[in-house]
This record gives structure tokens, sequence and C-alpha cells, in this order.
């Protein structure tokens, strides 16, 4: 495992105090701006609160508006801060700074199902053991017909089969599926002339 790499300077407890408004520039290049929720000395991280600028994908989902106090929580482990361009104290006012931000548990919970089926349909468009032309030829495939793999096997519109080489003559489907099958043979013909083009254009 390369070790992380280390920053050019060192950084005192203060600027990591909670509330404390910090800007700074990181050793991957990104400069992150926002307020320090939270420091853990044993691990080096550090917790720091992004106010939310663009409704994100789950809010669009569940047509919700995301309030004016929305926050993004970024975790940055101290060996990756390369520099600190600011450092603001929080007024003895400031109140609101210190609060716990509402986390909405049911919308947690919904934002990982979603990801986790989002996962899932990916990886099904994935073949395992399978050849790199067998991926193009399910990949020309599914871009107009519904596919996923049954091992190495393409299935096209739950009724059709495709095995290895993959070629017309690979075809085959239950009884009473045939127009479904005459239309998958030409369907794939046409992509293997369009992937055979491809490759001989390179």
């Amino acid at each position: 495992m390369t070790a992380a790499p280390q920053p050019q300077q060192n950084h005192s407890r203060g600027e990591w105090a909670v509330g404390c408004k910090v800007t700074l520039s990181t050793t991957l290049g990104e400069v992150v701006s926002g307020e320090v929720f939270a420091y853990d000395h044993q691990t080096k991280c550090l917790v720091i609160r992004e106010r939310k600028v663009d409704v994100d994908e789950a809010d669009k989902v569940l047509n919700q508006t995301p309030s004016s106090g929305s926050w993004n929580a970024r975790i940055i482990n101290a060996s990756f801060i390369k520099e600190v361009l600011s450092a603001e104290r929080p007024s003895s006012s400031d109140s609101t700074s210190l609060s716990l931000p509402v986390v909405d548990l049911d919308r947690c919970e919904k934002r990982e199902k979603r990801s986790l089926e989002d996962a899932q349909k990916r990886a099904e468009l994935i073949g395992i053991g399978v050849t790199r032309e067998a991926q193009s030829v399910f990949e020309a495939l599914a871009k107009t017909m519904p596919c996923k793999w049954d091992e190495t096997k393409i299935i096209v519109l739950g009724e059709v089969t495709i095995e290895s080489p993959y070629l017309v003559q690979n075809c085959s489907a239950a009884p009473g599926s045939e127009s479904t099958l005459d239309r998958v043979k030409k369907v794939l013909v046409e992509e293997r002339k369009k992937l055979q083009a491809a490759k001989g254009a390179k």
C-alpha cells in the first residue's frame, strides 16, 4: 500500500476547534471550505460541514426541496491536508454552528437502498469470465433490447439465449418465441458488422 502523502505544515489543535470556519488545501489539489464539525485525535480525521449548493439526486427522486440548513459532511485524514489557508474561530454568540444537524434516517435508508439497487443493476451488465468481445456484443445488444448475463450466456428480452462464441447459430429460444428469436438474430448480425467495422478501423 502506498503511504499517505505527508502534510507540509503542522496544525494546531485550535485550528480544529468545533465550530471554526476553515479553508484548506489538500495534497490531492482540492480546496475545501466549511465548518469544523469534529476532529478525532486517534485517527487524525477531520469532519468538515459543507453547505449544499446543488439539489442532489435524492431530493429530486423524493420530490423534496433541501432546506437552507442542509449540509454535506466531508471526512479528511489530516495526513492529506497540505495547508490551512484560513481559520476563523466561532464567535461567542454563534451557537447554531455548534448544534448537531438533524439527520433524516428514512432518507438515508432510501438513498442507501437505491445505491445498492443501482450497483446491482450495473453489476448485472458485466459478464464474469467472458472475453472482451463477448462484453462488446452484450453492450451492443443492450443498446436496443433488454439484456442480462446468465453466467456466460446472454439472455435477450427474457426469451432468447446466446451462448459463446455469440454468433447467430448460437442463438436459441423456447417454442413460441420464434419471432423474437428472428428479431434478435437480425440485430446480432448488424451489431457484429458494426463491431467488426470498428475493429478494422483501428
